[in-house]
């Protein structure tokens, strides 16, 4: 195993331990090199992520190969989750999702007003 798939590894284990200790205690990695990329998580039914531990950051890249993960895993979720690694200090981690993804999500947890147009995430799938 290269060092980067170890790297990559390593923070995958740690974004699941810190959404375990988060109230996702049932997450799970994905299973690496599937056919479909759907994430490197699962941190519940339909909720994804994707894993980024890298000094580039590119997240309008990221965020389009997210895009595709959430319909190859048929999520109504994806974020991805990035270790942003400082030399002498600990690890800062980030959550990051398209902009109306937050908003629908900011909705649906009771803020802003509702928006008729656009499918709501219940405890039944929906299909978005």
């Amino acid at each position: 195993m290269n060092r980067m798939k170890q790297k990559g590894d390593r923070a995958e284990r740690e974004a699941g331990r810190i959404a375990g200790a988060s109230g996702f205690p049932w997450w799970e990695r994905m299973k690496a090199g599937a056919e479909r990329d759907r994430g490197d998580l699962t941190l519940c039914p339909y909720v994804i992520a994707q894993v980024k531990d890298c000094k580039r950051i590119s997240i309008p890249e990221w965020l389009r190969q997210l895009a595709q993960q959430k319909r190859n895993a048929r999520a109504d979720v994806a974020v991805l989750v990035v270790k942003h690694s400082i030399p002498g200090k600990a690890p800062v981690w980030s959550m990051i999702l398209p902009y109306q993804e937050g908003l629908r999500l900011l909705r649906q947890a009771g803020w802003g007003e509702p928006v008729t147009d656009e499918p709501r995430i219940t405890e039944e799938r929906t299909e978005l």
